[in-house]
């Protein structure tokens, strides 16, 4: 099972991290797109590979984890939503965006 997060700020990390100590997941199975080198240093240092390419976090991931900041959401599930199929488990840590919204401007079901 692999896991992808879309965003990689402190969120982000801080569910690497606690993936990673847990043994849940190996860093080979971890991905997160980046937007910024600071964020994308800070999970690299995890040893987790990144990306600056959200369909990549997508592709082959059976969780996505959205996890970029609430005024981006919209913009990032209209992009992925082409490329999810009903075998990816979409999780949102995205803080006050309802699921609802997210499911209306993506087409995703959460």
């Amino acid at each position: 099972m692999q896991i992808g997060f879309l965003g990689a700020g402190k969120m982000a990390q801080a569910m690497a991290r606690g993936l990673l100590a847990s043994g849940t997941f190996t860093r080979d199975r971890i991905i997160a797109s980046a937007v910024d080198d600071l964020s994308a240093n800070e999970m690299r240092s995890l040893g987790v590979e990144v990306t600056n390419n959200n369909y990549e976090v997508v592709e082959q991931r059976e969780i996505v984890v959205v996890a970029v900041k609430p005024n981006v959401v919209q913009t990032v599930l209209q992009q992925v939503s082409p490329i999810v199929t009903p075998e990816n488990l979409i999780v949102s840590v995205a803080a006050g965006v309802p699921l609802g919204i997210m499911e209306k401007v993506s087409l995703i079901s959460f």
